[in-house]
């Protein structure tokens, strides 16, 4: 084997130790969890026919981590008739915290159990009182009904049936019912995590595989060199493009079908390759993802290969030009299988490929815990007598994530809305252009109302956010008053219309353009 292919392959031994590592987030605890991905682990679950059949498991809630034991007793079934219906569980804890779950249970003759759950509990992860005033519900259902791995005892005269889950573990997807409604998005997945040759047979099959290295005369061109080559990993179904790195260490730079999904995957495959361009020894480790034979038991496997590509090169100088170039492919582009080896495997948390990735506080959380605005770019237009008749500034939600948002434009409109009292006069909102693929965290509607007097700024605003549930968006209204803590700066300004008409205006802008502030939103209702 050569060296650097035996220090690749030897490097991916120790990389496999780190391998399993969520992307990188926030402090995850009871409230994110409970926003993002309510619901129930299931262990230890058995299942024996001693007169009254008994269904035993432990349940943990996976936003407070509360464990409980639950007891599950039915009837016999009868020979003929229909199958028993399900049986409200007996629910035990050595926790002192109050118990609200609720548990349903049912064996079928076919022994596949079906579980539901519902639970109200409170988060004490965050000091503020929005956030400990809170209080969830959720309810679900066991995501396929489990399947029981039984034998027959003899117990003197009578036959027992015992039985215990053939997963050890199983999981209760649950949908949020109280304090908003929220059905979480599960993602698919790490590209090929549920394929069926998933762990077995590793290997590649090399193509596209082309070099061009073309000297300059630095004066008329430059030198450079371009590589390509594609690596297939049939086992998972997956495709990295390769690339040269800089400096002349061989690396390679690869990367494939984790860029461009909408939603991201707690894991992505790593590939690392090297190509010496002049022997083009070959070597690739490869870091993917398993769960093909149940989500509970999910793995990380690296494996790793080398071999001598069959590239042939031909030479062309140009003596005019003081050029030269050296082009290299394999003959027919044929493709290349490389056969691979297992370097090392790593036990992962149980349904951790499928889960959602846990997030900081986006547009939801934001609006029930710190509804915050984020405001700059303010200005007021005055008239030729010098009265306001017009302001505007930038608005965006305050979120922990505002992802690739920018603030959004409003301005004042030209008459005061139906209903303003005569003391106050608020007038609607002319709301900018938006991007309508990105997530919409400024307002839908609003009204606004300048207390010049004052230097004070109100906003009624409705809002929605689709942050946590794209099917279900949370309608959020309220109000903002806060006050433009800067010098106004005001100039006058030359408007020409369509005539060639002048007509000039005052315009004041903050002193700092930079200035920005925020305004909390009270009286934050939603449905």
């Amino acid at each position: 084997m050569p060296r650097f292919a035996l220090l690749l392959l030897v490097g991916a031994v120790a990389l496999v130790s780190g391998q399993g590592r969520p992307n990188p987030g926030p402090t995850l605890g009871c409230t994110t969890t409970s926003f993002q991905m309510p619901g129930w682990l299931v262990t230890d679950l058995t299942y024996d026919t001693w007169g009254y059949n008994n269904l035993t498991f432990s349940i943990q809630n996976r936003a407070t981590e509360h464990a409980y034991l639950a007891s599950c007793w039915f009837k016999p079934a009868p020979t003929s008739g229909p199958t028993p219906t399900e049986s409200e569980c007996n629910i035990s804890s050595s926790s002192n915290q109050t118990q609200t779950l609720k548990l349903f249970a049912n064996v079928n003759e076919q022994d596949l159990v079906t579980i539901r759950a519902a639970e109200t509990w409170k988060c004490t992860d965050r000091s503020s009182p929005s956030a400990t005033n809170l209080t969830y519900t959720a309810s679900g259902n066991l995501t396929t009904p489990a399947s029981l791995t039984c034998e027959l005892i003899a117990e003197g005269r009578k036959i027992i049936k015992s039985c215990k889950s053939a997963s050890p573990a199983l999981l209760i997807k649950g949908s949020l019912e109280s304090p908003v409604k929220i059905t979480p998005h599960y993602t698919d997945g790490v590209t090929g995590h549920n394929k069926p040759n998933c762990r077995t047979d590793p290997g590649w099959v090399i193509s596209g595989i082309s070099y061009l290295n073309q000297t300059g005369n630095g004066a008329s061109s430059a030198t450079w060199e371009n590589l390509n080559l594609v690596i297939d990993n049939p086992a998972i179904g997956y495709q990295a493009s390769c690339v040269l790195t800089a400096g002349n260490d061989n690396r390679l730079r690869c990367s494939g079908q984790e860029f461009g999904r909408l939603k991201p995957d707690r894991y992505v495959v790593e590939t690392f390759a090297k190509l010496d361009l002049f022997t083009f020894e070959f070597a690739v480790n490869q870091t993917w993802y398993c769960d093909e034979s149940d989500p509970a038991t999910p793995i990380a496997l690296t494996a790793g290969g080398s071999i001598t590509l069959p590239i042939e090169c031909e030479t062309a100088e140009d003596k005019a030009e003081h050029t030269s170039s050296r082009s290299c492919r394999v003959p027919g582009d044929k493709d290349i299988t490389l056969k691979g080896n297992i370097l090392g495997q790593k036990d992962l948390p149980a349904f951790s490929i499928i889960d959602p990735v846990l997030t900081a506080d986006g547009c939801t959380v934001t609006s029930l815990l710190n509804p915050t605005w984020r405001l700059n770019y303010f200005f007021v237009d005055k008239g030729t007598e010098n009265n306001t008749s017009s302001v505007g500034l930038n608005i965006i939600l305050a979120t922990s994530k505002p992802g690739f948002g920018f603030p959004l434009s409003i301005t004042q409109g030209e008459k005061p809305v139906a209903g303003s009292d005569s003391g106050e006069t608020w007038y609607a909102c002319l709301i900018g252009p938006f991007d309508p693929y990105e997530e919409r965290l400024y307002p839908k509607e609003c009204t606004l109302k300048w207390d010049e007097s004052k230097e004070e700024l109100s906003i009624k605003a409705n809002w929605e956010c689709s942050d946590l549930d794209t099917n279900s968006p949370i309608q959020f209204s309220g109000i903002s008053t806060s006050k433009v803590d800067s010098p106004l700066v005001c100039d006058l300004v030359e408007d020409f219309d369509e005539n060639g008409t002048v007509t000039t205006r005052t315009q004041c802008l903050t002193e700092d353009p930079a200035y920005s502030w925020t305004a909390s939103i009270v009286d934050v209702k939603w449905i």
